[in-house]
């Protein structure tokens, strides 16, 4: 069954390098870390874009960017 937006519903896409980001010794980004972030994120689309590349920042650090981190989020406003 298609899932219906409703007015104030996020949509955030994503590729896979957002999760598979990693620090230095490796550890991923991964799936639970962009839930949290997503969850503590402000309620615009810009902040919660911000908030997420803070977050996959602090996390990846000083590591060499290995793929595309690329982010897209609406708000459907009805």
């Amino acid at each position: 069954m298609p899932h219906v937006l409703l007015p104030g519903d996020r949509l955030l896409l994503y590729t896979d390098g957002v999760t598979e980001a990693q620090n230095p010794a490796c550890t991923l980004f991964g799936e639970r870390r962009l839930l949290d972030a997503i969850q503590s994120a402000p309620d615009t689309p810009q902040a919660t874009l911000d908030a997420l590349l803070a977050a996959i920042g602090a996390v990846a650090s000083t590591a060499p960017q290995a793929d595309d981190i690329t982010l897209l989020t609406v708000t459907y406003d009805g």
